[in-house]
């Protein structure tokens, strides 16, 4: 089974969360969920430390398709809910992709892809992006040393699985 994480933790500048935050007519999670879905997740588990009522429409859209959505409170409620042998489709909190990009980078197979903003590079005072090659499996290399020289990161390779 593919399970999708999603979160509605993160705040912007009013106040309210992220995941909420319209683009397009949509929210930011719904984006996200369509994602999910386009890629085979057929359980959405989304971290909210509360069930906000902007949840219930997206619950009975899944529902009605026969998936499953779970709002949970903490990681301690993924006890249960995951296991090993699932494929798990993580998405940052208000992160969104442009859906084109993001499916068909995931088509290509297992990865970890971060998408880093501006604010948030300077924000954490980082100074390294630490890369593991995984099972040969290469990203594109120009692109993520323009992603290092525009954050000023040093890129540490770890090369043990190539």
């Amino acid at each position: 089974m593919r399970t999708a994480l999603l979160s509605t933790l993160e705040r912007s500048s009013d106040g309210s969360p992220r995941a909420f935050l319209q683009l397009g007519g949509r929210s930011v999670l719904e984006w996200q969920v369509d994602i999910a879905l386009d890629n085979g997740c057929e359980r959405i588990i989304c971290l909210a430390e509360r069930s906000w009522p902007q949840l219930d429409p997206i619950r009975q859209k899944l529902e009605r398709k026969g998936l499953e959505f779970h709002d949970i409170a903490g990681p301690m409620q993924l006890v249960g809910l995951v296991s090993a042998d699932q494929e798990i489709l993580a998405i940052g909190d208000g992160v969104i992709v442009e859906r084109s990009v993001a499916n068909e980078a995931l088509r290509r197979g297992r990865m970890v892809a971060a998408v880093p903003s501006a604010a948030n590079a300077e924000a954490s005072g980082a100074g390294f992006l630490l890369l593991s090659h995984m099972r040969g499996h290469l990203v594109d290399m120009d692109r993520l040393l323009s992603i290092c020289e525009a954050f000023r990161l040093c890129l540490i390779e770890d090369c043990a699985h190539t």
